[in-house]
C-alpha cells in the first residue's frame, strides 16, 4: 500500500536530471536500454518531446526513483 504525499510540476533543469538520475533505482526500476536512450535524444533535438513524468518514493527513509526508464 502506499500513500501520494505530493504532486507538483516543475521546470526541467540540469540540476534536476541529474538529482533524478542519481537516485537509487527502486527494484521494479528496468534496466538503462541504449536504443530508449537514442530515441529519446532524438526527439529532444528535434523538438517532440512530451512532458515526463518522474517519480520518487520515500521506502524507510531512502528517496528511491519509481519510473525513470519510463519517459
Amino acid at each position: 500500500m502506499f500513500t501520494l504525499l505530493k504532486t507538483e510540476t516543475v521546470p526541467l533543469t540540469p540540476k534536476l536530471a541529474e538529482w533524478f538520475r542519481d537516485l537509487p533505482a527502486s527494484p521494479c526500476e528496468r534496466d538503462m536500454n541504449l536504443s530508449r536512450i537514442k530515441h529519446l535524444r532524438e526527439k529532444a533535438e528535434g523538438g517532440l518531446l512530451l512532458p515526463f513524468n518522474w517519480s520518487t518514493a520515500k521506502l524507510n527513509s531512502r528517496v528511491l526513483r519509481v519510473n525513470g526508464q519510463h519517459s
